[in-house]
């Protein structure tokens, strides 16, 4: 017998009154239209009655009638889906109602409803527990476990999961949509980490170093979030957690942390590699964070300009087929007297040693034998920094950091507030890294790609000439220090440098998706979305630059990457200057791209703002709209004149992409351009 459509519609499934009016014994275990009972109705409800709950079974209700339709669930299916209340869980169990009934489709027992709902309690799921014959481990359709589903249950008291692993829960049981364990589940949502149930999963037999379907195991995925307690990395890694596991993406959880800026991971992960590379020698040996300091070898990479023997040295270290290491054969080296002894020193050097310690104020150059005095206060007079460079003084790369703090750091919120920081970085010792091939080259630098812990990465090498070039090592150190300080999704991520040994060297992250201006010349089809998509990336990491009162000065199509999804790097910071209160840039000089440099830089004007960026980002707009290169058949020696005073620009029609916002962004007037918030909200209103 059906219950009617109009005793449906009539009847307060919340009221008790109304239930007991309407509901007899012959109609107790009949269905609506939908499939469901009166018991099941009411137990679907918010807000379940007990007294309803307890009429209905009284009158005959049969506990264990599965509805009709999809997705055939019981009374207390509905139950702990809905109100989870705890009386009528009792209320029902105490019926006869059974535990170890699934849905049809999913399933799902009671019980994996009950830990999916925010309104869990140990005193419900201890009510399961209590049942004959529990099937604690049944999967769902997605092989989920009622431990995967109480771990990814942000409302779940700890004590929850600690229960069920006491009751024999598995947690090496592996789900099939992420191929996650219980733990990787309870790392990656539960905000009560602890290491109490972290004891309990490894008691249990968790698979710690388990990968799911993107290569994490556990431990990479406490690197994604901000952990605020101390001692859980640790932890793991010294319950067994391997910290060398990289996901698919070639990335470990060190450099996880580092992208993530997980600063409480990055310090424990260096702790016990360092720890344990002092007690067995593995191969992770000690990389720790530590300030930038000048060393012989900084000296010799700028002072190796007079010396052919140790630049031939210096290339043999950089080899596409070897790993990078430090020329140990070097005369200098040898005869240096600023080198770092071991802790333990012969008795034969026990005089040098003591006279290496009275002379603390003096150091002898690794080119000359001439000993000089150190200079107690940094000059930023380039005549002076030249002198200091052709010394060979061991503070020269301290020089050249004060000179870039001293100008970078009062006018930009985010370096300064990483200033004591942005001097300490990742020190890569130099045979963790593997050099594969030349990828590209700049003004003052070479860039390889190559591997780091088996990661591929990008590593950059400071060019290295007979002619002794300030500006090319100022610029070098300065894409350094603006790289240590900035971490945005669309700006190259630094992994660390190699600044013990020559050469000097920075690793970032490896982008193979080839540069934007390569990638528009090519013959492949980039619909109008992925277009703006582009666009959009780059103006936010414009946006991050500009908020943090910095210019890029260079910005251009082939300093702009794509990594391997085809997300926007902004590279080549060397150019990088900071922007005052007046909204202006310091210590002006003429720098950039002819094709993408404003009209007001190509004038040779010395007083220009961060709108020389939104210029160039017109012109980028303008290539991925066109998908030409800018000024093809202009000379660069006449953009002065046809850029910067007859106001020309690359053509362009009213129904060409981003029409309207390219010709704002390349006004002649550098007032009458958008900020880059504005260009933001225009791409974002074209998505």
């Amino acid at each position: 017998m059906m219950i009617g459509t109009k005793l449906v519609q009539s009847i307060n499934w919340g009221d008790f009154d109304t239930i007991k009016k309407h509901i007899k014994e012959s109609n107790v275990n009949s269905k609506t239209e939908e499939g469901l009972t009166a018991l099941m109705r009411v137990c679907s409800l918010a807000t379940t009655s007990v007294e309803s709950v307890r009429y209905l079974l009284k009158i005959g209700a049969d506990p264990n009638l599965a509805q009709t339709s999809h997705p055939h669930s019981t009374a207390l299916h509905h139950l702990c889906k809905n109100s989870c209340d705890l009386e009528t869980i009792k209320t029902l169990l105490a019926a006869g109602a059974n535990p170890n009934l699934k849905e049809s489709e999913t399933h799902c027992l009671p019980l994996h409803f009950l830990c999916s709902n925010q309104k869990v309690k140990i005193e419900k799921i201890q009510l399961f527990l209590k049942t004959k014959d529990i099937d604690i481990n049944c999967e769902t359709h997605l092989k989920s476990t009622p431990l995967h589903l109480l771990c990814n249950n942000q409302f779940s008291d700890i004590y929850c999961i600690q229960l069920l692993l006491n009751f024999g829960a598995d947690p090496k049981l592996i789900d099939s949509h992420k191929q996650q364990t219980a733990f990787h589940i309870f790392c990656q949502n539960h905000p009560k980490l602890k290491k109490a149930i972290f004891q309990n999963f490894i008691t249990s037999g968790t698979l710690l170093n388990h990968r799911d379907a993107n290569g994490m195991t556990p431990l990479f995925i406490l690197t994604n979030s901000t952990i605020k307690k101390k001692g859980l990395i640790t932890f793991l890694l010294e319950k067994g957690a391997n910290p060398s596991l990289s996901d698919n993406k070639g990335v470990t959880p060190l450099i996880n942390a580092n992208n993530k800026n997980n600063q409480i991971a990055i310090r424990e992960i260096k702790e016990f590699v360092s720890k344990k590379s002092k007690k067995n020698k593995s191969k992770f040996s000690r990389s720790r964070s530590i300030p930038i300091k000048p060393t012989k070898y900084t000296i010799e990479l700028i002072n190796n300009s007079g010396n052919n023997n140790n630049n031939k040295n210096q290339n043999k270290n950089i080899s596409s087929n070897d790993s990078i290491s430090s020329s140990s054969s070097s005369s200098s080296e040898k005869n240096d007297k600023d080198e770092v002894k071991p802790k333990h020193t012969p008795k034969k050097n026990k005089s040098k040693e003591k006279k290496r310690k009275k002379s603390k104020s003096q150091l002898q150059s690794p080119v000359r034998s001439t000993k000089i005095k150190l200079e107690k206060n940094y000059t930023t007079d380039p005549i002076r920094r030249k002198k200091l460079f052709k010394s060979g003084s061991s503070k020269i790369l301290r020089t050249i950091l004060e000179f870039d703090q001293n100008e970078m750091f009062n006018q930009s919120p985010i370096l300064q507030k990483n200033a004591t920081n942005s001097t300490r970085f990742h020190e890569i010792p130099r045979d963790h890294l593997t050099i594969i091939q030349k990828i590209g080259e700049g003004s003052s630098k070479k860039v390889y790609k190559g591997k780091w812990l088996g990661n591929v990465v990008a590593i950059s090498k400071l060019k290295q000439s007979n002619k002794f070039d300030t500006e090319q090592i100022n610029s070098f150190m300065q894409e350094f220090l603006v790289l240590c300080s900035l971490r945005n999704p669309n700006i190259l991520t630094f992994y660390g440098a190699c600044t013990e040994t020559q050469p000097l060297l920075f690793v970032t992250e490896y982008c193979n998706g080839g540069d934007l201006y390569t990638k528009l010349q090519k013959n492949i089809k980039i619909s109008k979305k992925k277009k703006i998509q582009i666009a959009l990336q780059i103006s936010r990491g414009v946006h991050y630059l500009h908020s943090n009162n910095l210019v890029h000065r260079d910005l251009k199509s082939p300093n702009i990457l794509l990594d391997h999804q085809s997300n926007i790097k902004i590279i080549d910071f060397g150019l990088a200057k900071t922007i005052n209160s007046s909204r202006n840039v310091q210590n002006n000089t003429i720098v950039g791209t002819p094709r993408w440099m404003a009209p007001e830089l190509l004038r040779g004007e010395q007083n220009y703002t961060n709108k020389i960026d939104i210029y160039s980002l017109g012109i980028i707009l303008w290539e991925i709209s066109k998908r030409e290169i800018p000024f093809k058949e202009i000379n660069p020696f006449q953009f002065s004149i046809i850029v910067g005073i007859k106001k020309q620009r690359p053509e362009i029609q009213e129904n060409d992409l981003f029409y309207e916002l390219i010709t704002m962004c390349w006004d002649h007037d550098p007032e009458n351009r958008p900020n880059i918030q504005s260009i933001i909200n225009h791409l974002e209103n074209l998505l």
